[in-house]
């Protein structure tokens, strides 16, 4: 027995770990190095867009719960991502190249994953196949799910941050705070209405997709400052201290590899032309000189309409799976999640196994019960608690049913 897994993102490398260490052999299908999607550049598997693409480690948030309950589900690349921890503090950041490289070596070194460097434009009904393939799907796979599955493909418009060199940077500007992982950059009234009058002004990159996102963290930056310049300055460029004209606002850098070679702007996400980036990010104190490792960029995210296609385990019938991203969860920690359950379900499968549903009371039996609740707008989902079964401690109830699942299921390794 043979499963097929297209696409070597989060979710399929995870599924293709946890089948391939249960003695399944898995043929796993990836495009890179022979073509890249908007929004990758390297040819590792799993690629992370910024380091702290994990974002809360904490057991008092809703992702934190999740990461919890992956760490109990042996979870191949949480582990993976703990070992490459930039720091250590609430947030999971990482070393996105040290993640990619370790999760591709593991990949290349499993005797029962084969891989093919392909560019997949349709799947075989008799095999198992994981699709796995990503919110940025190849056009011509698109197209062919659109055929097979009905018009159950929605997409929303999402965008990316810069990424600038650290040895552009000017430390000794007196409005820079330095911290083991982040550069905090003070600015005054004046320097904050210079970067929203930059912003409303700027040239902006459009496609024919183009979409108003309807989250603020998700929109492109100088839409905000259009929009509401209040909403920019509270949703990204909030501050701990009291606000005063010569601390107005703060602009976060965030380090995106051990050496620090290179930092993000944080909540910088955009869809401004090059040349626009350059004067509005230039205009920050110490920015001034700036040299850009990756520019922010604009791309359009597909999902499928998950409750009209697929059951609890992700399944559109016993030998076809939608995970990731594309089965309309949000956040690349829920995606690692998909790869545990539609493995999970595939071995029951396959060793004629009964299934157990995950329990409500964790967050990722809430992904279950939201990808099959019909509702009229279906839209990507973020851990969030109101997912779950109310509960007057969260964490307690979550680690004590995964506990309780791991031992009814006998599915994770002792």
């Amino acid at each position: 027995m043979r499963v097929i897994i297209i696409g070597a993102g989060l979710a399929g490398c995870e599924a293709a770990l946890q089948l391939a260490n249960r003695g399944i052999r898995v043929d796993l299908y990836e495009m890179k190095p022979l073509k890249h999607s908007e929004a990758h550049n390297n040819n590792d598997y799993a690629e992370l867009v910024c380091s702290n693409s994990f974002r809360d480690n904490t057991k008092n948030t809703p992702n934190g719960l999740l990461i919890n309950e992956l760490r109990q589900l042996h979870s191949y690349l949480i582990d993976i991502a703990d070992k490459s921890k930039i720091t250590n503090g609430n947030e999971l950041i990482i070393d996105r190249e040290i993640f990619s490289q370790q999760v591709t070596k593991k990949i290349r070194e499993n005797k029962n994953i084969k891989i093919h460097t392909e560019i997949v434009e349709k799947i075989d009904d008799n095999d198992i196949t994981i699709i796995a393939t990503g919110p940025l799907t190849a056009e011509k796979l698109s197209l062919y799910f659109q055929e097979k599955f009905g018009k159950n493909n929605l997409s929303f418009q999402d965008s990316t941050c810069p990424i600038i060199y650290s040895d552009s940077i000017n430390f000794k500007d007196k409005k820079l705070t330095l911290t083991d992982d982040k550069v905090f950059i003070s600015l005054t009234k004046n320097d904050y209405d210079d970067l929203i009058c930059k912003l409303k002004t700027a040239k902006i990159m459009v496609n024919r997709f183009d979409k108003e996102i309807e989250l603020p963290q998700c929109c492109p930056i100088e839409y905000l400052a259009k929009k509401d310049s209040n909403e920019l300055l509270n949703v990204k460029l909030f501050q701990d201290r009291e606000r005063s004209t010569e601390h107005y606002a703060t602009v976060t850098l965030r380090k995106e590899n051990r050496r620090g070679s290179v930092y993000s702007i944080s909540g910088f996400m955009t869809q401004m032309k090059h040349e626009s980036q350059k004067i509005v990010i230039r205009s920050i104190p110490g920015l001034e000189n700036c040299k850009f490792a990756r520019y922010g960029r604009s791309h359009k995210n597909t999902y499928f309409n998950a409750p009209n296609l697929l059951d609890k385990y992700f399944r559109v019938n016993e030998k076809c799976y939608i995970i990731g991203q594309l089965s309309g969860i949000d956040g690349y920690v829920p995606a690692i999640a998909t790869g545990i359950v539609a493995s999970y379900a595939i071995y029951s499968y396959i060793t004629k196994q009964d299934l157990y549903e995950f329990p409500n009371t964790t967050m990722i039996g809430g992904f279950c019960n939201y990808i099959t609740t019909k509702t009229e707008n279906y839209s990507p989902m973020v851990a969030s608690y109101h997912l779950l079964k109310k509960t007057d401690n969260y964490f307690f109830n979550s680690n004590k049913d995964i506990k309780k699942w791991i031992t009814k299921t006998n599915f994770i390794e002792k």
